[in-house]
């Protein structure tokens, strides 16, 4: 988990500085930061519904290209005896941007990194004679790679803040006895950064 964490750290100091080198030449925008509500709909068994956040930091090396970050957990609570679950995600790639309207801009990404996987399933040990017994709790994790293809929508609000109207992402966890197939949808405020 440290070395994931580093990493992602190291991307993020890389996308800050493209983000000022582009804004020293004057392309616009030189960086943006995104953060807003993410709703994660997974395939896992019957599948589930999770709630949670999602924030990107974009540095831009023109109109039309940028490298992100990508950080994003989800929470769901599966039906009783199956516990509580989260899923941080821990992504980096290219961003591709169609800046042809000054309101509206689309774009895509295709992203790379990881998930780490946490599960607290309800166990009910065996109680001995006598003795009331409560569910213990058996934590368990997993980081595993992942992928992520897709795209949305930012629409111009002020000069600096964009509204991302919809986000939505095809994602793929290769856990080891459970590869996932998930679809991401996320809105929220993009901060973006010019010269």
């Amino acid at each position: 988990m440290r070395r994931a964490l580093g990493i992602g750290l190291a991307c993020a100091a890389t996308v800050m500085a493209l983000s000022l080198r582009g804004d020293a030449q004057g392309l616009v925008p030189g960086g943006e930061i995104f953060g807003g509500y993410s709703y994660l709909r997974s395939n896992t068994g019957a599948g589930f519904n999770a709630n949670g956040w999602e924030g990107s930091l974009t540095g831009n090396f023109n109109r039309f290209f940028g490298l992100e970050v990508d950080l994003a957990d989800h929470y769901n609570s599966p039906p009783v005896n199956a516990g509580f679950s989260s899923d941080f995600s821990f992504l980096f790639g290219p961003h591709f941007a169609l800046r042809g309207n000054p309101k509206v801009t689309p774009f895509a990404h295709v992203l790379a990194g990881g998930t780490r996987g946490t599960q607290t399933p309800l166990l009910f040990l065996p109680c001995p004679v006598g003795i009331a017994c409560q569910p213990s709790l058996a934590e368990q994790h997993e980081t595993a790679f992942t992928t992520a293809v897709g795209g949305g929508i930012d629409v111009k609000a002020a000069r600096f803040v964009w509204i991302r109207v919809i986000q939505a992402d095809y994602l793929r966890e290769q856990f080891t006895n459970n590869p996932q197939n998930d679809v991401r949808l996320s809105f929220g405020v993009v901060l973006r950064f010019s010269r």
